[in-house]
């Protein structure tokens, strides 16, 4: 065990310490949304666009008043990508720039974080699931008075996982790999 676990901590090492500094400008090729042109010229035609269909309806339609909700959803958005968001200087789209900034965090670590939280959800409770049915016919038609209670216990993964890492009891033999 302890010469499985120096061998482990000794390629953490080496993969940190002898791999090459990449060094990447958080920013390359863009700039700024509010001072780029070809980002102005999208909006315009974006905007222009929705104004010319709105103009081409009857006002009291619906189509309308879908088209005049989503012309302000986009001005917004423009309005948004203006004051924050990087473009591109080439094509004028909007880029997301993950630097670690906190300022960030929701548009890309806490997304990133649900994500993983859900498949680690469903993850658990099917193999919740599994563990409790231990029959072939169960998994084809799904027996839904024991796949919901293993779908509600699966949002709480963390809890139940941490524990069975620890202890080893993770490797069940009852689960087909």
């Amino acid at each position: 065990m302890k010469g499985r676990m120096f061998s482990w901590l000794l390629g953490c090492l080496m993969v940190l310490c002898l791999s090459p500094l990449v060094l990447a400008e958080p920013l390359g090729n863009t700039i700024p949304c509010s001072e780029s042109q070809a980002f102005k010229d999208l909006k315009d035609a974006r905007i222009n666009g929705l104004k010319e269909k709105i103009a081409a309806t009857d006002p009291a339609t619906q189509y309308a008043k879908d088209l005049t909700a989503s012309m302000e959803l986009w001005e917004y958005r423009y309005a948004n990508y203006e004051k924050n968001a990087s473009c591109d200087k080439d094509s004028g789209q909007p880029h997301l720039i993950v630097d670690g900034r906190l300022s960030h965090a929701g548009d890309f670590i806490i997304p990133s974080i649900l994500f993983l939280w859900l498949a680690g959800a469903l993850g658990w409770a099917g193999r919740d699931y599994l563990l409790k049915t231990q029959n072939a016919m169960d998994e084809i038609l799904i027996d839904f008075s024991k796949a919901v209670p293993s779908l509600v216990l699966g949002l709480a993964w963390p809890l139940f996982a941490i524990p069975q890492i620890l202890s080893g009891a993770i490797r069940d033999n009852r689960v087909k790999p």
